[in-house]
């Protein structure tokens, strides 16, 4: 076949076209995905800076520095999400560095005497926003690092995943010595004040400071008295778009300028988004000190990572619809308060979150209690992946495999796994050895549970007079496959996953 010099030339072209076109049709997807980044982002930090308000904490400022290592981690793990099956791994970069070694080699973050003595944290998650963090507070490492007093900065970073509204969440939580913050919420008119609260700077302490705070005008004239500390406080009148909030007790006072434009906190019903807070505190940048220490919030300057890139990456993911979550990352350098760390430890261990389901409907009522211990059901250990334990009263399914398993898709009967997720999230796919799934009627008292479930993970309430697990045999499919029939009335069914 001859081919002429024209015809090469016309084949030439069409392709320099087609790759124009591909170029252009792929830029598109770039500003929808940051804008997805964003909000997501914005919302998963909104409802983490919410929880700690209510646990009397204050909430967090976005630090550039913390934004890139979220951002960077983020980045790297989203195209694997799904095929990670030591959850330590979630928290390791392509040389395997953890956060902790990450934070000390890649990004100088400001140590406290010693290049190992650092406030770093990491949580991460493979959900949609809401429920990654409702995941986070039913895990007590993730709870210890979110509910931290020692973190007053955080880098919060979401890539989007299928199924579509899915992102793979890293919030990375810091502290830097001696730098403080402060936060507006302009609906209540209030402002939430930190301190330093480090273990490596205590400890160094003979005496834990009184720290007091006053407010100065952008001038420097003062507006109030010295004040004693606190978590936060009405803002007092006069103070004017920009002010300080000067904190004394330590060596050096130390000033925080506040703009009630850009020092924002970041709350579920505010306008304040992660982008916005970004850029301010960027540009805020440092200022230099006199003999006085002055914080322009927050005083690391390092420039974000470029938005454009995310989506860059993102596009090449292709993960299946499954769903999978991180632990937190493993390390000492999480300081939270004992008390409340062990209030919460204990809320977890002993309280179930319950829900009436009615048996004509999936529709429930969420209500939370604490079971009242009854007559325990026995049961003996065995060796199959679930065992299924049941009386007249309740049922409870309980992984006895002796290793996390996959309960994804699971029924029992009429029961469907959606039952218990409806009223709180958990990861189905790790589901912990030792922990159970109860199902109890309303009408009956509380069944204490069986020897082999160390923590019952959500119990719902069957709204019905009688068990179908005591009446008749019911089955046990796995995503609409039986994997096996259990006697009713018999008690006790053993279960082995595909």
């Amino acid at each position: 076949m001859r081919i002429d010099a024209k015809s090469v030339r016309r084949c030439v072209l069409i392709i320099m076209l087609g790759l124009m076109c591909t170029n252009l049709v792929d830029a598109r997807p770039v500003s929808a995905q940051t804008s997805s980044n964003d909000v997501a982002a914005t919302r998963a930090l909104a409802l983490v800076n919410q929880w700690r308000i209510e646990q009397g904490l204050a909430p967090l400022i976005i630090n550039p520095t913390l934004q890139r290592m979220a951002e960077a981690q983020a980045i790297y793990i989203a195209p694997k999400a799904d095929s990670i099956e030591d959850e330590a791994d979630y928290h390791k970069d392509a040389q395997g560095r953890t956060a902790i070694q990450r934070a000390i080699q890649v990004y100088n973050w400001p140590n406290y005497g010693q290049k190992d003595q650092i406030e770093v944290g990491e949580n991460a998650a493979h959900f949609p926003a809401d429920r990654a963090v409702d995941f986070w507070k039913s895990s007590p490492p993730h709870m210890k690092a979110a509910l931290s007093t020692t973190y007053r900065e955080v880098g919060i970073a979401a890539i989007p995943q299928k199924p579509k509204g899915s992102f793979v969440f890293y919030m990375t939580f810091g502290a830097r010595p001696l730098t403080l913050t402060a936060l507006i919420d302009p609906a209540t008119d209030t402002i939430y004040l930190t301190k330093e609260q480090s273990r490596y700077f205590l400890r160094s302490q003979k005496t834990e400071p009184k720290v007091t705070v006053r407010f100065y005008t952008e001038g420097r004239v003062p507006v109030t008295e010295e004040l004693p500390w606190k978590v936060s406080m009405p803002l007092p009148p006069d103070l004017g778009d920009k002010f300080y909030v000067r904190y004394s007790g330590y060596k050096d006072p130390i000033w925080v300028e506040v703009s009630r434009s850009r020092n924002i906190a970041i709350l579920p019903n505010g306008k304040m988004t992660v982008s916005a807070e970004l850029t301010a505190v960027s540009a805020a940048g440092s200022q230099t000190p006199g003999n006085d220490v002055v914080v322009a919030q927050p005083t690391v300057t390092t420039a974000s990572i470029s938005a454009s890139a995310i989506p860059t990456l993102v596009a090449a993911v292709n993960t299946p619809t499954r769903t999978r979550i991180a632990i937190a990352t493993n390390t000492p350098r999480v300081t939270a308060s004992p008390s409340r760390t062990a209030t919460r430890r204990s809320a977890i261990a002993t309280n179930t979150v319950v829900a009436v389901v009615p048996s004509s409907t999936a529709t429930m009522t969420v209500t939370a209690t604490k079971p009242a211990p009854t007559a325990t059901i026995t049961a003996t250990a065995g060796q199959a992946d679930l065992t299924i334990t049941y009386n007249a009263r309740a049922l409870f399914i309980t992984n006895t495999s002796g290793k996390p398993v996959s309960i994804d898709g699971l029924q029992v009967g009429r029961l469907t796994l959606q039952n218990w997720l409806r009223i709180v999230s958990f990861n189905t796919q790790r589901f912990p050895n030792g922990y159970c799934l109860q199902a109890n009627l309303s009408s009956a008292t509380n069944e204490s549970a069986p020897g082999n479930c160390r923590n019952v993970q959500a119990q719902i309430n069957i709204s019905t007079s009688t068990a179908f697990w005591a009446q008749a045999d019911f089955e046990i499919k796995l995503n609409d496959t039986v994997i096996q029939r259990c006697v009713g009335g018999a008690g006790r069914c053993e279960v082995d996953l595909p």
